[in-house]
């Protein structure tokens, strides 16, 4: 069967019903989603305090567990050399704050290797003594207790460990859960049961996070709406502004008796604003595109209020920021001009001298009848069933172009039976003299 990119009507005609089952699709996906969303109405202030409050007790249940377990020591070592050099940035394992010193890091990660060391030559031994293994993991978490642990840290362990734990109870590959076995001291009959006790407090935490994201679509989609003057397709402000809801969902305190949305709108727009600088030609960084939109807004009402544009000078003092952002604001923001302004020199205004890109030329225009007159006497070879199909296969009669299965629902026809038409149709077409002609004139 050969390929829809190289059927002949549709190459022949044009370039819009080549891309319009892809628009179609899009809409159909988005306007689903939107139905979607609505089944999920807004919680109450309670309910959002008890789902918080309930994340925060399963998170915190979790996170003791594991750190308790050591189950995030072999990750720490498997990452020890690049910590060691600073190829790998401290705050990715600990929360940003004060680093320790190089000196410091290099002690803990030495001793924790030496501990390691020291368990698997206990766990080799035929009968190892339980006492030296219990001494052995205390040590390691006296030696790890001041560390900080970031959260994404402990679920990439958590990660790591749940997969190794995976394999060896349903392939039987144990070598990734004897690496735990060797360096924490725990036999396969101790981790299991570790494992269920994470995977069901994880469970539930993410039980409670879900339904708070579900709830909250609704507030993503009225942000979302406010972008739509950017150009970006609504679709994907709406996915920029989930991640910034996942992020606000992690970082809620239910303590500060505080409304959700209020917390979430911040994050959701500040994801919205991160995702649409990440698309430009030439990434420029979110903290200068906020200074950008400040110093438009200060001169806009500097201007109002005095009659006069400001200086950098009047705006960096207005605003508390340094010259050289002002600066740099003030020369990388574009103004906005009215097509009704006159261009300079001449007496006619801009709109007379952009080109509509929207009405064809007049050879375009010719082309398109000479084609679509090929096209017609060309249809004349076929039935009028196989006429027809090609023409809502290829959207050659006003309509959109569809899919086998669509227009096999149409005509009650099988999906094959459909594409086996097209096949043959398609056959007889480019054995007709008025397709070489279309061929040349295009």
């Amino acid at each position: 069967m050969p390929s829809e990119a190289s059927h002949a009507p549709e190459s022949r005609q044009t370039h819009g019903p080549r891309t319009a089952p892809v628009a179609d699709h899009a809409a159909a996906v988005l306007e689903h989603y939107l139905r979607d969303v609505r089944r999920f109405p807004r919680l109450s202030h309670e309910r959002e305090r008890a789902l918080s409050q309930h994340l925060q007790e399963r998170r915190q249940q979790w996170r003791h567990l594991l750190l308790d377990h050591l189950v995030h020591v072999p990750l720490v070592l498997a990452w020890g050399p690049r910590l060691r050099r600073g190829t790998l940035p401290w705050t990715t394992v600990c929360h940003s704050g004060p680093p320790p010193t190089a000196e410091a890091v290099q002690t803990a990660l030495s001793g924790l290797h030496r501990l390691a060391g020291q368990m698997r030559r206990v766990v080799q031994q035929q009968d190892p003594p339980p006492q030296t293994v219990a001494a052995l993991r205390v040590t390691m978490r006296t030696l790890l207790h001041d560390w900080d642990w970031h959260l994404a840290f402990l679920q990439q362990a958590w990660r790591r460990f749940d997969r190794a734990m995976t394999l060896a109870t349903t392939t039987g590959q144990s070598r990734r859960a004897l690496a735990y076995v060797a360096t924490l001291g725990y036999s396969l009959a101790e981790l299991g049961p570790l494992w269920r006790d994470l995977s069901d407090v994880d469970s539930l935490a993410e039980q409670a996070k879900q339904e708070m994201v579900l709830h909250n679509l609704r507030l993503v989609l009225k942000v979302a709406r406010t972008f739509r003057y950017t150009g970006v397709p609504l679709s994907d402000l709406i996915q920029e502004g989930n991640l910034g809801l996942l992020r606000a969902v992690d970082g809620f305190d239910y303590r500060r008796n505080l409304k959700f949305s209020t917390y979430a709108v911040w994050w959701i727009r500040q994801a919205i604003h991160r995702g649409r600088a990440s698309q430009a030609l030439v990434r420029v960084p979110e903290y200068l595109h906020a200074d950008a939109q400040r110093v438009r807004r200060a001169h806009d009402a500097f201007v109002t209020m005095h009659g006069h544009a400001p200086t950098a000078q009047d705006l960096a003092q207005r605003l508390g920021i340094r010259l050289t952002r002002v600066q740099w604001s003030l020369e990388h923001t574009l103004e906005p001009i009215s097509i009704d302004s006159p261009v300079p020199g001449q007496d006619r205004p801009l709109q007379q001298v952009l080109p509509d890109t929207h009405t064809p030329g007049s050879d375009a225009v010719l082309v398109q009848r000479t084609l679509r007159r090929h096209i017609q006497s060309a249809l004349a070879c076929l039935t009028p069933r196989e006429t027809t199909i090609i023409c809502r296969y290829f959207g050659l009669d006003e309509r959109p172009a569809a899919t086998f299965a669509q227009i096999g629902c149409e005509y009650h026809l099988s999906r094959e039976r459909v594409r086996q038409i097209v096949q043959e149709a398609l056959a007889k077409l480019k054995r007709h003299e008025a397709i070489r002609l279309a061929s040349l004139e295009q």
